[in-house]
């Protein structure tokens, strides 16, 4: 499994991914996002507003090479590493590359995971976190390039306590985890939108973006159906109380919708593209308009 990143300069002007199934020369689309910022100032979960900090280091882009590659780091099993030893990178050809991981602050720090990385040579990190059950892609130092539903978030925490070895697996075959919205039918079953060779990063959509405008924050919530539907458990950021914008949003200002209408959205159709139209068509999209698009398979 090969991640390939493509990034406007140093990252500012948005990074997309694509990823490499294996099958022919046939790409499955990861996400596409522009001018992220990591300053979260409350976000919803379960309707409740939950405070949530800032991060260590916030109104930066992410910096990541235009030519750079995402080397996952995964167990044996083909499930996401969550350690941070040197060990992980035994075998690894990661030397100057950025590499991809799975966030588990049990087992060591952030910084420190980083500092074991670029000890091993590799160039930089991205973290696959999950805040508040939603999954999340946290660029270094902790800059957040998008979210997965909440409800996916949730199925995958269980799945990982019972199978904590089982999950994040790169398969052919259907996953066990179940994504609302997102990639493709793994089984004919109408509740289950995963795509069938890879885990909730090849789902990724991105629920809500914080960009920047003319030196003004604003949120520009998104949804992964095409009806947009407001989902009661998206995360909503907002930098700045006393500044916002006309596409600013608040919990309060943002409609809710029940559970039953989140479950029943239309999820994303599929579309098939070589590897060099999907790159093609992710670097066409505009990033400030369309932060999510088809997935490729």
């Amino acid at each position: 499994m090969t991640l390939i990143a493509a990034a406007g300069n140093d990252g500012g002007q948005g990074i997309c991914m694509v990823s490499d199934t294996g099958r022919d020369d046939l790409s499955s689309f990861v996400v596409s996002v522009g001018n992220i910022y990591a300053n979260y100032y409350i976000s919803t979960y379960a309707v409740a507003i939950c405070p949530y900090g800032s991060s260590q280091a916030c109104a930066i882009p992410i910096s990541l090479a235009s030519s750079a590659t995402l080397v996952p780091i995964l167990f044996k099993g083909g499930s996401f590493s969550d350690r941070c030893g040197h060990e992980i990178y035994n075998g690894i050809d990661a030397k100057g590359e950025s590499i991809l991981a799975l966030k588990d602050v049990t087992h060591c720090k952030f910084n420190k995971r980083r500092a074991i990385a670029r000890e091993s040579g590799t160039a930089d990190m991205l973290i696959k976190t999950f805040p508040h059950g939603t999954g999340g892609l946290f660029g270094s130092p902790n800059f957040t390039m998008g979210l997965t539903k909440n409800r996916a978030g949730q199925n995958y925490l269980k799945i990982r306590k019972k199978y904590p070895r089982n999950t994040f697996i790169w398969s052919k075959k259907p996953s066990t985890i179940q994504i609302e919205g997102g990639g493709h039918h793994s089984t004919p079953h109408p509740s289950v939108w995963m795509a069938s060779f890879g885990p909730i990063l090849i789902s990724l959509l991105l629920e809500a973006t914080l960009m920047r405008r003319d030196d003004n924050y604003h949120t520009n919530p998104k949804n992964s159906s095409p009806n947009q539907v407001s989902l009661p458990a998206m995360s909503l950021f907002k930098s700045n109380k006393n500044k916002t914008s006309s596409a600013a949003s608040t919990p309060a200002q943002t409609p809710r919708t029940s559970i039953q209408e989140q479950r029943t959205a239309t999820p994303i159709q599929a579309t098939k593209m070589t590897r060099e139209q999907a790159l093609q068509s992710i670097m066409q999209k505009s990033m400030r308009d369309v932060p999510f698009a088809a997935f490729v398979m």
